[in-house]
């Protein structure tokens, strides 16, 4: 019984090793085919099966970034949509009001002409009104877009 045993935990030894070794070279050649370039078009470049849309509603990026470092984002649409992002300051390109939703409208691939150029839409940061999109959104900010009723 034993000596089973014993001829058991060789074998099962002996494949874990060659499984480790496989890993490791396998590993280790695949490393050669890195390239910095096409892992920054893997992260910038907009897929082109991403189901794009016009409603900024429809979609929210989720969670909640373990900083305080934050901008919440919250969209109010026509017929009771809504939406609320999270997102960490510190992955902004430009912490300004322009530089935050042009990074939020890059990830979900919106227009964001379509809020910022609108009258349609009104936004608030942190419950004041718009009047400079260059001002600067600071730490721990919600801005906050309605959409308007139509006035037809």
């Amino acid at each position: 019984m034993r000596n089973k045993r014993v001829k058991w935990v060789i074998k099962a030894w002996a494949v874990e090793v060659l499984v480790f070794l496989l890993i490791f070279f396998g590993l280790k050649r695949h490393g050669k085919f890195f390239s910095a370039d096409k892992m920054e078009e893997m992260m910038v470049r907009v897929s082109e099966s991403r189901d794009l849309t016009d409603d900024p509603c429809k979609y929210a990026i989720k969670g909640d970034p373990k900083t305080l470092d934050y901008i919440k984002i919250d969209f109010w649409c026509r017929g009771g949509d809504s939406s609320r992002s999270t997102l960490d300051r510190k992955g902004m390109p430009k912490t300004s009001l322009n530089g935050v939703f042009d990074e939020y409208y890059r990830i979900l691939g919106l227009d964001v002409e379509k809020i910022r150029g609108s009258d349609s839409w009104q936004c608030l940061v942190n419950g004041k009104a718009v009047a400079d999109w260059e001002m600067e959104v600071g730490p721990q900010s919600t801005i906050s877009c309605v959409e308007l009723e139509d006035k037809r």
